[in-house]
């Protein structure tokens, strides 16, 4: 026979689930009276991610249990006006967005995937504590405020995509200590000062895309280094001086776009070197001499 729900059983249900609550919490005062500490720095979030709903087997699982603790944490911050459903009563495989790889051990979240949601929030540098992951994808949002320098320390990140917002301040240096980096896509955005020396150490890089911002300086000679790179695009910005030689040892370029901004001087002849290059933009500088032939518009 099917069980009839009556206020009973709702009562019961409801009384293990307040339980279940007050378990939870008593822990979390149990480690503030044991460490004599305040619930900052994720000690209750901690001990919410510890209930075995969150994260199976949280014992076993205690960096899975982290990476929960750091989501809950910067969610309210992340998501601003709009709900995400991360919630310590809710398995993290069914979260938003939240990738896990369950077949290495000990399973971590490898990839945060939030991007065309509406997100009207800030960037957290708790974010930088998730250090398995590998792909972060926040485009097509409105999120506002500074890239953090603490993502520097996602050292296993392959993609970060954080295009198409309202973020503003500098490019952090610290990106430079991401050398597992592929994909690097911040365009769309506020932000301001030079393009860093230090995004030359991303051997790996195929794209960097920093178009539609108001970087200013120079073209950095250094970035001559990144000999896996693909995709160069810096249009739109407030970049000065010329386009440093350097860059025609990019063999594997395939597209460069360096439309309005302010460079001068002659174009490199040896641009007609390139083995790759299918597209090049060049228009609205104030920059002389011929354009290889096929490549591009000049004005």
């Amino acid at each position: 026979m099917r069980e009839v729900q009556g206020p009973a059983n709702t009562f019961t249900r409801v009384n293990l689930f307040a339980k279940s609550v007050k378990a939870v919490l008593l822990a979390a005062l149990a480690s503030f009276l044991v460490t004599g500490c305040d619930f900052t720095g994720g000690q209750l979030e901690t001990a919410l991610c510890s209930n075995g709903i969150a994260v199976t087997d949280p014992h076993e699982n205690a960096d899975l249990v982290g990476d929960c603790a750091t989501l809950l944490g910067v969610r309210e911050e992340l998501a601003g006006e709009v709900s995400l459903n991360w919630s310590a009563q809710l398995p993290m495989e069914e979260w938003d967005g939240v990738g896990i790889d369950t077949e290495e051990a000990p399973p971590r979240v490898t990839e945060v995937r939030l991007d065309g949601r509406g997100l009207t929030g800030k960037l957290s540098p708790s974010l930088g504590s998730l250090s398995s992951l590998e792909g972060l994808w926040l485009h097509g949002n409105r999120l506002s405020g500074e890239i953090p320098a603490e993502f520097g320390k996602l050292t296993n990140l392959e993609w970060l995509w954080l295009y198409d917002n309202r973020l503003t301040g500098e490019i952090p240096a610290e990106l430079g200590a991401l050398t597992y980096m592929e994909w690097l896509r911040l365009d769309g955005n506020g932000l301001t000062g030079p393009i860093p020396t230090e995004l030359s150490k991303l051997a790996r890089l195929r794209e960097l895309e920093l178009s539609d911002n108001r970087l200013s300086g120079p073209i950095p000679v250094e970035l001559s280094a990144l000999s896996s790179l693909e995709w160069l695009r810096l249009n739109d910005n407030r970049l000065e001086g010329g386009i440093p030689i350097e860059l025609t040892g990019l063999n594997r370029l395939r597209e460069l776009g360096l439309a309005h901004n302010r460079l001068t001087g002659e174009i490199p002849t040896e641009l007609s070197n390139f083995s790759f290059l299918e597209a090049l933009d060049l228009q609205g500088n104030q920059l002389t001499g011929a354009i290889p032939g096929g490549l591009g518009r000049l004005a």
